[in-house]
């Protein structure tokens, strides 16, 4: 796991607010740092005083150093104090297992005030949920809190262990230009003008990615980068003009070493920076098969709802809709939703909104009961012939399966479709129990009731499809199966 690292005062020269320890006793030191909190009791003063390394409480006492006392009272969160003192361990009952410092105070004996400050817009010290644009605003403060400081940090640590790692595999790191000459690529270029060439302009690089092939054909068969690239095109969840990438470009290597260097750097780096591990070797699966299971080629597989194939057991369907597709050598397929054989006409009506929202005119849909189909007046389902379910279908309890056409010539882009239908499905995931299901536990995101049978499912609202629509973006399951980090 990440946490801050103190430095040895023989490197800076200094102590830090994460140095002292109980062996520190009687030490005279200089500590320097911003007042995290500040506490007047009426006689004593106690100050919390903070740098990236940690917290060490200040004590101001009247009767052994007044003129200090007098400046504690006027200090206020987030001035910059010099506090001179002698460190001694703080009286039984009052020490702090949960700091680092917490066996020890400094008594201060001579106080510097090195700057003042207003009151901040937001809460330095704790956690708070505080406007993006305000944090943008106010960058400088932002970044003084806890959890920006040991991302900060953790992404130092992240880049050295890719750079220690690519190096004990005998890569060069190379820095290439970042003005440079604009060539094709999926993106508009950023262009900076050239005031010595007037009308002529440098772009810079989406990727380094003829650069790198320059490097391969003069020899550097290993070559890495920390990249910075630059793409004026519409920002997403993980991507904005401007963004950092691991640039890796080989020689004389086939796929699987490619693969498997990458996957042993994510291992690597998953256990050494998190409590989490990965199931190994990785998953690995063909377009084709990525495309014919889950509609994506970059599926979640921690949800299932994989796409089951039922053409063969709605042959003979009187079903128009999916008859003539089936004649036309299309396919007909489905999700099983467990859970949710119950689903009211207006839930399966907002099911539906969400295919149509995705390019879909409907679903088809039948309730699963004890491996028995039931054809409620709201279902849509079809008549279907007496070939037999497929077994995943038929295998399963209290289930709701949603189908659909697919015409022979419209794969993949049909497959991608229903794939997104199927990633919304899953972004609500049903809280079971044994009495109803017994074959999926996963956690309402939108909480839970219990009932006589156990922990039935609060259903979402409409506005809640929308924002699932409108965010474009799979809401993970805290609690379900997972193949993946």
């Amino acid at each position: 796991m990440s946490t801050f690292r103190d430095v040895d005062p023989a490197v800076t020269g200094k102590l830090t607010c994460g140095s002292l320890r109980g062996a520190n006793a009687g030490e005279n030191v200089v500590l320097r740092g911003w007042v995290n909190r500040r506490r007047d009791l009426g006689g004593l003063i106690f100050i919390d005083l903070r740098d990236r390394y940690g917290l060490t409480q200040i004590v101001f006492n009247p009767e052994i150093q007044p003129d200090a006392h007098a400046m504690a009272s006027e200090v206020r969160n987030e001035y910059v104090l010099e506090a001179t003192g002698i460190v001694r361990e703080r009286p039984e009952g009052t020490k702090n297992p949960r700091l680092a410092t917490g066996e020890i105070e400094i008594e201060v004996q001579s106080l510097t005030v090195l700057n003042t400050s207003l009151n901040p817009p937001f809460y330095i010290n704790e956690e708070s949920d505080v406007d993006e644009s305000l944090r943008l605003k106010y960058r400088y403060l932002d970044l003084r809190r806890e959890r920006m400081q040991r991302n900060v940090i953790l992404r130092h640590q992240i880049v050295k262990y890719m750079r220690d790692f690519l190096d004990d595999r005998g890569f060069v790191e190379v820095e290439t230009p970042l003005l440079i000459r604009s060539t094709p690529e999926g993106a508009r270029d950023f262009v900076v003008p050239s005031s010595g060439f007037p009308g002529e302009f440098y772009a810079l690089p989406q990727s380094p990615q003829q650069l790198k092939q320059l490097l391969m054909v003069s020899g550097l068969d290993r070559y890495f980068q920390i990249a910075r690239c630059f793409r004026d095109e519409a920002q997403r969840a993980d991507r904005q003009p401007e963004f950092t990438q691991l640039d890796i470009e080989m020689s004389f290597v086939s796929q699987e070493d490619v693969m498997g260097l990458i996957e042993q750097l994510f291992i690597e780096l998953t256990e050494t920076f998190t409590d989490k591990s990965f199931n190994r070797p990785f998953s690995r699966l063909t377009y084709h098969e990525a495309m014919e299971r889950f509609g994506s080629d970059r599926p979640d597989m921690r949800f299932g709802l994989e796409f089951q194939n039922v053409t063969d057991a709605l042959r003979g369907t009187e079903f128009k809709a999916f008859a003539g597709v089936i004649e036309n050598g299309g396919v007909i397929k489905g999700i099983v939703v467990p859970g949710c054989a119950d689903y009211t006409r207006k839930q399966i009506d907002d099911i539906t909104e969400i295919a149509k929202a995705n390019g879909a005119k409907g679903l088809a849909t039948f309730a699963l009961r004890e491996g028995r189909s039931s054809h409620p007046s709201r279902s849509s389902c079809p008549k279907a012939s007496s070939r037999p379910l497929p077994l995943t279908l038929a295998q399963t309890k209290a289930t709701l399966c949603c189908s659909w056409p697919i015409r022979s010539m419209s794969f993949p882009s049909r497959s991608q479709r229903f794939g997104r239908i199927s990633e919304m499905c899953s972004a609500w995931p049903i809280q079971t129990c044994s009495t109803t299901c017994g074959s999926m536990s996963s956690r309402c995101l939108n909480g839970t009731r219990r009932g006589s049978a156990g922990m039935r499912p609060t259903i979402p609202s409409r506005d809640f499809w929308k924002r699932i629509v409108r965010c474009s973006r799979l809401i993970p399951a805290p609690c379900a199966p997972s193949n993946t980090i």
